[in-house]
């Protein structure tokens, strides 16, 4: 193939007269000189003759009807009764279907596709509300009452250095980093702290801090992957991540001491569904790790619905 190609571009096409004689001309520079009733000479590899174009050399046959076959699986292509073939991400314009007994000027023109990849420093920003699944009690939390209920819960999250990678027309592959911070407000005065133990149990408020509000602080970094259609400025997005904690703390809003302690999931993965329109959209994304770690009391998982915008 490459004796096929390097031969194309050096070396020149022979011209037939009236009379069937065939000369050998030399083509000008990015010139193939070509057309019915001429000899390719290249190599011994390959020849045009009458209404065929034939490269016997790969077992590739161009008929000027428009039938090709490739027995080796190169591409051909027709465009606008051009015939050409790709070879290494290269197209070569071979000659035309329409049969003449003219010699024409067919040019060798070299195409580099490409995937277009796409670099984004920072963005898209998600706003959204979480709240807790699958709340169930037991063990030493159980008879404790349903101190995670939540008054709010607001999530914020912002991806940097992400790539977008065109897979097809419209099919992209994305990837890159994405940090995220949830707050989440405790419906009931309550904190959550390490006893002597170091088991996690519920804190309630002391009689003077009975109209206090409780809160839990979350952060993560993460790195998502997904696959997205995109079409018209529509976007239907699939992504999973994972991500490893950066903070957990429970603290009383009132207060500005923290308390650091042991139950939360240092790792999890999380699953999203985007539907967007040019550069906003909407999302639902849920939590496939439990948020605190297996025996600790409560198997939760944080669903979150919101909106991000791009910038």
């Amino acid at each position: 193939m490459k004796r096929l190609i390097v031969s194309l571009i050096t070396l020149g096409l022979a011209a037939a007269s009236a009379s069937a004689q065939v000369n050998i001309v030399k083509a000008q520079t990015d010139t193939v000189v070509a057309g019915t009733d001429t000899t390719l000479v290249v190599n011994g590899l390959a020849k045009i003759k009458d209404d065929k174009i034939i490269v016997s050399g790969n077992g590739v046959v161009v008929y000027n009807d428009g039938t090709i076959k490739s027995e080796d699986g190169t591409k051909f292509y027709n465009d606008n009764n051009n015939i050409s073939m790709e070879i290494a991400g290269f197209r070569i314009k071979l000659g035309s279907r329409k049969s003449t007994k003219t010699i024409p000027s067919i040019s060798l023109k070299m195409n580099r596709t490409k995937n277009k990849l796409n670099f984004d420093l920072i963005g898209p920003f998600s706003f959204g509300w979480s709240t807790l699944t699958n709340n169930n009690y037991y063990g030493d939390w159980a008879g404790q009452g349903n101190f995670l209920l939540q008054s709010n819960c607001f999530t914020f999250g912002m991806s940097f250095a992400r790539i977008e990678l065109a897979l097809s027309k419209h099919l992209e592959f994305d990837a890159g980093f994405r940090w995220s911070c949830t707050n989440y407000n405790f419906g009931t005065p309550v904190i959550l702290v390490d006893d002597l133990r170091g088991k996690t149990m519920p804190l309630f408020p002391t009689p003077e801090k009975m109209g206090y509000t409780g809160k839990m602080y979350l952060s993560y970094m993460g790195i998502p992957v997904g696959l997205s259609f995109k079409a018209n400025n529509l976007t239907i997005g699939f992504n999973v991540s994972a991500e490893i904690l950066l903070q957990g703390c429970s603290k009383w809003k009132e207060e500005k001491t923290e308390y650091n302690f042991s139950a939360l999931n240092t790792f999890k993965s999380r699953a999203e569904f985007i539907l967007g329109y040019h550069k906003v959209g909407g999302f639902i994304s849920y939590d496939i790790t439990p948020v605190f770690v297996p025996g600790s009391g409560n198997d939760c998982h944080l669903l979150t619905l919101g909106f991000m915008v791009a910038i």
